[in-house]
């Protein structure tokens, strides 16, 4: 995790003041998992991303039936493959010491669009 690495609005040209940890289908094997600090870390947090993403594949399916739509109008566009970009992302915003002194126009959540 680090501190100032991402900006969600590109105009701003300082980093956004909060840690992410992100977790898509396509990069779980591959990410560098903190299980010397937290055992058991990737499987309880692997878990949780496959309950959300029924979750949310429930939402998409509901959704499309009250759109009276085929039950797997957005569902389809969300199949664990190279294109899926379903992420689940940790946010922390730590604390900020009362001497810190943020870059010009730097913010704790740049403004974007999902």
């Amino acid at each position: 995790m680090v501190l100032i690495c991402n900006r969600l609005n590109p105009e701003r040209e300082a980093g956004d003041l909060k840690e992410a940890f992100n977790i898509t289908p396509n990069n779980a094997k591959a990410k560098k998992w903190p299980e010397e600090e937290i055992p058991g870390f990737k499987d309880e947090v692997m878990t949780l991303f496959n309950q959300c993403n029924k979750l949310s594949i429930r939402i998409l399916e509901v959704m499309a039936i009250g759109l009276k739509l085929d039950r797997d109008a957005f569902t389809k566009y969300h199949t664990p493959n190279n294109i899926c970009a379903t992420t689940m992302r940790s946010l922390y915003y730590n604390t900020l010491q009362e001497d810190f002194i943020p870059k010009a126009g730097q913010v704790r959540c740049g403004e974007h669009s999902d």
